[in-house]
Protein backbone atom coordinates (compact mmCIF):
# COMPACT_ATOMS: atom_id res chain seq x y z
CA UNK A 1 0.00 0.00 0.00
CA UNK A 2 1.47 3.37 -0.99
CA UNK A 3 2.31 6.05 1.56
CA UNK A 4 -0.15 8.43 -0.12
CA UNK A 5 -3.01 5.91 0.21
CA UNK A 6 -2.11 5.25 3.85
CA UNK A 7 -2.11 9.00 4.51
CA UNK A 8 -5.51 9.40 2.82
CA UNK A 9 -6.98 6.56 4.88
CA UNK A 10 -5.56 8.05 8.07
CA UNK A 11 -7.01 11.48 7.28
CA UNK A 12 -10.41 9.99 6.38
CA UNK A 13 -10.46 7.99 9.61
CA UNK A 14 -9.53 11.05 11.65
CA UNK A 15 -12.28 13.13 10.04
CA UNK A 16 -14.84 10.36 10.66
CA UNK A 17 -13.86 10.01 14.32
CA UNK A 18 -14.07 13.78 14.77
CA UNK A 19 -17.55 13.85 13.16
CA UNK A 20 -18.75 10.99 15.39
CA UNK A 21 -17.36 12.72 18.47
CA UNK A 22 -19.14 15.93 17.49
CA UNK A 23 -22.48 14.12 17.03
CA UNK A 24 -21.98 12.26 20.31
CA UNK A 25 -21.43 15.52 22.17
CA UNK A 26 -24.55 17.07 20.65
CA UNK A 27 -26.66 14.04 21.52
CA UNK A 28 -25.39 13.91 25.10
CA UNK A 29 -26.21 17.60 25.53
CA UNK A 30 -29.82 16.73 24.68
CA UNK A 31 -30.08 13.72 26.99
CA UNK A 32 -31.38 14.24 30.56
CA UNK A 33 -28.94 15.28 33.32
CA UNK A 34 -27.89 12.79 35.99
CA UNK A 35 -30.90 13.67 38.13
CA UNK A 36 -34.04 15.55 37.17
CA UNK A 37 -37.80 15.58 37.20
CA UNK A 38 -39.47 14.72 33.92
CA UNK A 39 -42.95 15.53 32.71
CA UNK A 40 -44.62 12.46 31.23
CA UNK A 41 -46.64 13.68 28.29
CA UNK A 42 -49.54 12.17 26.40
CA UNK A 43 -51.70 13.24 23.49
CA UNK A 44 -55.24 14.06 24.60
CA UNK A 45 -58.14 14.11 22.11
CA UNK A 46 -61.62 15.65 22.45
CA UNK A 47 -64.24 13.41 24.07
CA UNK A 48 -66.26 13.22 20.85
CA UNK A 49 -63.18 11.96 18.99
CA UNK A 50 -62.80 9.17 21.55
CA UNK A 51 -66.45 8.19 21.06
CA UNK A 52 -66.04 7.94 17.29
CA UNK A 53 -62.77 6.03 17.70
CA UNK A 54 -64.52 3.46 19.90
CA UNK A 55 -67.17 2.91 17.22
CA UNK A 56 -64.44 2.29 14.63
CA UNK A 57 -62.62 -0.07 16.98
CA UNK A 58 -65.78 -2.12 17.47
CA UNK A 59 -66.27 -2.28 13.70
CA UNK A 60 -62.64 -3.32 13.19
CA UNK A 61 -62.89 -6.05 15.84
CA UNK A 62 -65.88 -7.62 14.06
CA UNK A 63 -64.26 -7.47 10.61
CA UNK A 64 -60.53 -7.69 11.26
CA UNK A 65 -59.47 -9.32 7.98
CA UNK A 66 -61.30 -6.72 5.93
CA UNK A 67 -59.71 -3.85 7.88
CA UNK A 68 -56.20 -5.24 7.48
CA UNK A 69 -56.62 -5.77 3.73
CA UNK A 70 -58.27 -2.36 3.30
CA UNK A 71 -55.37 -0.63 5.03
CA UNK A 72 -52.85 -2.53 2.89
CA UNK A 73 -54.63 -1.52 -0.29
CA UNK A 74 -55.40 2.11 0.54
CA UNK A 75 -52.91 3.47 3.10
CA UNK A 76 -50.80 6.36 1.78
CA UNK A 77 -48.25 8.32 3.84
CA UNK A 78 -49.69 11.55 5.22
CA UNK A 79 -53.20 10.89 3.91
CA UNK A 80 -56.33 9.58 5.66
CA UNK A 81 -57.95 6.37 4.50
CA UNK A 82 -60.79 6.84 2.00
CA UNK A 83 -64.21 6.48 3.65
CA UNK A 84 -65.94 3.10 3.71
CA UNK A 85 -69.19 2.11 5.40
CA UNK A 86 -67.38 -0.77 7.10
CA UNK A 87 -65.69 1.80 9.36
CA UNK A 88 -68.86 1.73 11.46
CA UNK A 89 -69.38 5.47 10.93
CA UNK A 90 -71.47 7.52 8.57
CA UNK A 91 -69.56 9.63 6.07
CA UNK A 92 -70.36 12.77 8.09
CA UNK A 93 -69.11 11.08 11.27
CA UNK A 94 -65.89 10.03 9.52
CA UNK A 95 -65.27 13.59 8.35
CA UNK A 96 -65.94 14.78 11.91
CA UNK A 97 -63.50 12.12 13.17
CA UNK A 98 -60.76 13.40 10.84
CA UNK A 99 -61.42 17.01 11.83
CA UNK A 100 -61.34 16.30 15.57
CA UNK A 101 -58.13 14.32 15.13
CA UNK A 102 -56.38 17.59 14.29
CA UNK A 103 -57.43 19.10 17.62
CA UNK A 104 -55.23 16.89 19.78
CA UNK A 105 -53.25 18.44 22.63
CA UNK A 106 -50.09 17.38 24.39
CA UNK A 107 -50.58 17.41 28.16
CA UNK A 108 -48.57 16.40 31.21
CA UNK A 109 -50.17 13.36 32.86
CA UNK A 110 -47.49 12.63 35.47
CA UNK A 111 -44.22 13.92 36.95
CA UNK A 112 -41.47 11.35 37.59
CA UNK A 113 -38.00 11.48 39.18
CA UNK A 114 -35.37 10.32 36.69
CA UNK A 115 -31.78 9.28 37.33
CA UNK A 116 -29.31 8.76 34.48
CA UNK A 117 -26.17 6.71 35.09
CA UNK A 118 -23.16 6.36 32.82
CA UNK A 119 -21.95 2.79 33.05
CA UNK A 120 -18.84 2.57 30.88
CA UNK A 121 -20.13 2.92 27.34
CA UNK A 122 -23.83 3.31 28.11
CA UNK A 123 -26.32 5.83 29.41
CA UNK A 124 -29.02 4.10 31.45
CA UNK A 125 -32.33 5.48 32.70
CA UNK A 126 -33.81 4.77 36.15
CA UNK A 127 -37.26 5.80 37.36
CA UNK A 128 -37.86 3.38 40.24
CA UNK A 129 -40.16 1.34 38.02
CA UNK A 130 -42.40 4.29 37.11
CA UNK A 131 -41.42 4.14 33.42
CA UNK A 132 -40.32 0.53 32.75
CA UNK A 133 -40.28 1.00 28.97
CA UNK A 134 -37.70 3.79 29.31
CA UNK A 135 -35.65 1.76 31.79
CA UNK A 136 -35.32 -0.96 29.13
CA UNK A 137 -33.50 1.49 26.82
CA UNK A 138 -29.76 2.22 26.76
CA UNK A 139 -27.80 4.80 24.77
CA UNK A 140 -24.50 3.25 23.61
CA UNK A 141 -22.01 6.12 23.40
CA UNK A 142 -19.27 4.52 21.31
CA UNK A 143 -21.64 3.14 18.67
CA UNK A 144 -24.03 6.10 18.73
CA UNK A 145 -26.77 3.50 19.06
CA UNK A 146 -29.90 3.00 21.14
CA UNK A 147 -30.47 -0.50 22.48
CA UNK A 148 -34.14 -1.43 22.93
CA UNK A 149 -36.15 -4.66 23.41
CA UNK A 150 -37.22 -4.28 19.77
CA UNK A 151 -33.69 -4.16 18.38
CA UNK A 152 -30.61 -1.95 18.40
CA UNK A 153 -31.18 1.34 16.58
CA UNK A 154 -28.11 2.69 14.77
CA UNK A 155 -27.12 5.60 12.51
CA UNK A 156 -28.81 8.62 14.13
CA UNK A 157 -30.11 11.18 11.63
CA UNK A 158 -30.46 14.90 12.32
CA UNK A 159 -34.10 15.79 13.03
CA UNK A 160 -35.45 19.23 12.29
CA UNK A 161 -39.09 20.26 12.27
CA UNK A 162 -40.75 23.63 11.78
CA UNK A 163 -44.47 23.76 12.38
CA UNK A 164 -47.22 23.24 14.92
CA UNK A 165 -48.16 19.69 15.88
CA UNK A 166 -48.07 18.37 19.47
CA UNK A 167 -44.37 19.20 20.00
CA UNK A 168 -44.08 22.25 17.80
CA UNK A 169 -40.76 23.20 16.22
CA UNK A 170 -37.70 21.24 17.36
CA UNK A 171 -34.21 20.04 16.47
CA UNK A 172 -32.46 16.85 17.52
CA UNK A 173 -31.48 13.35 16.45
CA UNK A 174 -33.60 10.35 15.56
CA UNK A 175 -32.99 6.60 15.29
CA UNK A 176 -35.33 4.24 13.46
CA UNK A 177 -35.56 0.47 13.07
CA UNK A 178 -38.01 -1.70 11.15
CA UNK A 179 -38.23 -5.39 10.25
CA UNK A 180 -41.05 -7.07 8.38
CA UNK A 181 -41.69 -4.42 5.76
CA UNK A 182 -45.27 -4.14 4.60
CA UNK A 183 -46.53 -7.27 6.35
CA UNK A 184 -48.91 -5.67 8.86
CA UNK A 185 -49.45 -9.02 10.58
CA UNK A 186 -45.78 -9.60 11.40
CA UNK A 187 -43.38 -6.73 11.97
CA UNK A 188 -41.13 -5.01 14.46
CA UNK A 189 -40.58 -1.27 14.49
CA UNK A 190 -38.97 1.20 16.86
CA UNK A 191 -37.89 4.82 16.87
CA UNK A 192 -36.08 7.03 19.37
CA UNK A 193 -36.04 10.81 19.09
CA UNK A 194 -34.12 13.12 21.42
CA UNK A 195 -34.41 16.84 20.83
CA UNK A 196 -34.92 20.36 22.02
CA UNK A 197 -38.24 22.07 21.47
CA UNK A 198 -38.50 25.73 20.57
CA UNK A 199 -39.83 26.31 24.08
CA UNK A 200 -36.37 25.46 25.46
CA UNK A 201 -37.43 22.12 26.93
CA UNK A 202 -35.58 18.96 25.94
CA UNK A 203 -37.54 15.79 25.23
CA UNK A 204 -37.37 12.09 24.44
CA UNK A 205 -39.99 10.43 22.26
CA UNK A 206 -39.59 6.65 22.08
CA UNK A 207 -41.98 4.08 20.67
CA UNK A 208 -41.80 0.46 19.63
CA UNK A 209 -44.11 -2.28 18.45
CA UNK A 210 -43.80 -6.03 17.91
CA UNK A 211 -46.67 -7.71 16.07
CA UNK A 212 -46.88 -11.44 15.37
CA UNK A 213 -49.73 -13.11 13.49
CA UNK A 214 -51.71 -9.89 13.74
CA UNK A 215 -51.41 -9.65 17.53
CA UNK A 216 -49.40 -7.07 19.46
CA UNK A 217 -46.75 -9.00 21.40
CA UNK A 218 -45.22 -5.87 22.91
CA UNK A 219 -45.76 -2.13 22.65
CA UNK A 220 -43.88 0.78 24.16
CA UNK A 221 -44.45 4.50 24.04
CA UNK A 222 -42.71 7.17 26.09
CA UNK A 223 -42.81 10.95 25.74
CA UNK A 224 -41.02 13.04 28.38
CA UNK A 225 -40.03 16.68 28.74
CA UNK A 226 -37.22 17.83 31.03
CA UNK A 227 -35.00 20.79 31.72
CA UNK A 228 -32.71 21.57 28.80
CA UNK A 229 -29.57 22.12 30.84
CA UNK A 230 -27.92 18.95 29.53
CA UNK A 231 -26.02 16.33 31.47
Amino acid sequence: MSKILCLCLFISGTILLHAQSDIRSRIEELLPPSQCKVEVMDVVYPKRFQELTLKMQVAAATNTDWFVNYIKANAKPGQPLPYDKNFGLTKDEYNEFLSLGEKRELKCVETVDLTVTTNGNSFEFHTGGALPDLEAVKFLRQDLAVKTPFGTLTNPAPAHYEGSGPIGSYTGYQWQFEAGGKDLNNYISASFLVGRAKTGKNFIYYKGSNVKDGNAVKDAKIFIYYDGSGS
